[in-house]
């Protein structure tokens, strides 16, 4: 469900009776909130890089707050406008390794 998503708002959310609830933002339509039944609160963006679509958490809240959380998100976006994913997998496979 789409919310303005403020630290009001969120001081008052209760946690689902099962599974969890999304809260997506109204200011970045590809940013939410999901809520765990634990009570649980984790940010997540949604994004593409190059046609291919990503989920990121990008924190949990207390300790990521609503303005760290979205900056974060605007970051990432921004990025991904440009081609670029900071959370692409960087590793590189070596086939025969040697070792001199």
């Amino acid at each position: 469900m789409k919310k303005n998503l403020t630290v009001r708002f969120i001081q008052s959310i209760r946690p689902p009776k099962e599974g969890v609830a999304v809260y997506w933002d109204t200011a970045i339509s590809s940013f939410g909130l999901h809520v765990s039944r634990s009570g649980k609160m984790t940010w997540k963006l949604m994004y593409r890089v190059n046609g291919r679509l990503k989920n990121k958490k990008i924190g949990t809240y207390p300790m990521v707050s609503l303005a760290d959380a979205r900056h974060e998100a605007n970051q990432i976006l921004l990025e991904a406008s440009e081609g670029e994913d900071r959370f692409a997998d960087t590793s590189t496979a070596v086939e025969n390794p040697s070792f001199d």
